[in-house]
């Protein structure tokens, strides 16, 4: 089997086996499910992050009402390089940010030309320094959350005089507005969205394994030049069939490898694209478990169906001749 493998691959690469067709089917396939739970997963995460922009998160309240123990913070939008940027002016940004749940790296602004930004618009920041509304400020850290703080500007100073105020507080009051329940839904909706998914990714592995049946009979029926190769080096069937098992292996996970590259490749590209083209945030591509078990279920189809219609063409040939 050592020396009919290599064999299997100059003939592959040749055009023999038509590998190409059997490789882009596999990839093809592949990355649609890796594309599609990628941008559920991203869209998931960003479509959360708005609803609690809105709404607080679990644990905060935002309301238009003071507390004993609420923050106070004035909020407006404005636009930095025409994207729309959350700006929060808060005396007590400390406890702001305890209440969000969110985490600085850097220190936080304690001067009124001083300011934070969150990672979603760390991008906007030039040499340490922000220009919002005119003003120059200092960025002394980068905000982590999962919410509105994620892209959104904090600082002590007042910028603007038309911003609304807001008290943030741990406490669940009449007038707040919270945010669990829209947050439930949302993740709901894409939960449902996702089992649908499962169905069609389903229909999807069982047309993959189909296709690689019948590429792999076909390639193996019509390669007469293979048989002959075989046929000259007398090597037993047992050999080739080992052989042919590797090289269908080969092809299955090369496949899945091309599949994954595509599928998380081409979400990001088009999100860089729409980024530029129409001055919105830029979407990072999120992978999860389901990705991984995409892979797993693609190289599973694949590669029995390949190897089964790959021994049975060659059988049939053998028989034949």
């Amino acid at each position: 089997m050592v020396g009919l493998f290599p064999t299997i691959m100059k003939l592959s690469l040749r055009g023999s086996l038509k590998t190409r067709p059997i490789l882009l089917t596999i990839a093809f396939l592949i990355a649609i499910n890796i594309g599609v739970h990628t941008m559920v997963n991203t869209y998931q995460m960003e479509v959360t992050g708005l609803i609690s922009l809105y709404g607080g998160q679990e644990y905060l309240a935002v309301s238009q009402k003071p507390s004993p123990d609420s923050v106070r913070a004035e909020a407006s939008f404005v636009s930095i390089h025409e994207r729309g940027i959350l700006l929060i002016s808060c005396d007590n940004i400390e406890k702001l940010l305890k209440l969000s749940r969110a985490t600085i790296s850097g220190s936080i602004p304690v001067e009124a030309n001083e300011a934070a930004v969150g990672e979603g618009i760390r991008d906007l920041v030039n040499d340490s320094m922000l220009v919002v509304e005119g003003r120059s400020l200092r960025i002394r850290g980068y905000v982590k959350s999962n919410d509105h703080l994620k892209y959104s500007v904090l600082t002590v100073a007042r910028i603007r005089q038309d911003a609304k105020t807001f008290y943030f507080s741990p406490q669940s009051e009449e007038d707040a507005v919270l945010a669990p329940a829209a947050q439930r839904i949302s993740a709901s909706v894409f939960s449902e969205v996702l089992t649908i998914m499962s169905v069609v990714s389903y229909l999807l592995f069982a047309g993959l394994a189909l296709s690689c049946l019948f590429q792999g009979y076909n390639s193996a029926t019509e390669a007469e030049s293979t048989l002959k190769v075989f046929s000259s080096m007398n090597a037993p069937r047992r050999m080739v069939s080992a052989a042919m098992l590797l090289y269908a292996s080969m092809v299955a996970i090369a496949g899945a490898i091309l599949g994954f590259a595509f599928g998380t490749f081409i979400p990001g590209l088009v999100s860089s694209i729409i980024s530029i083209a129409l001055k919105m945030p830029h979407l990072k591509s999120m992978t999860d478990w389901n990705v991984a078990i995409d892979l797993i279920i693609g190289i599973s189809s694949s590669f029995p169906a390949l190897s089964i219609g790959l021994l049975r063409g060659f059988s049939r040939e053998i028989a034949s001749s």
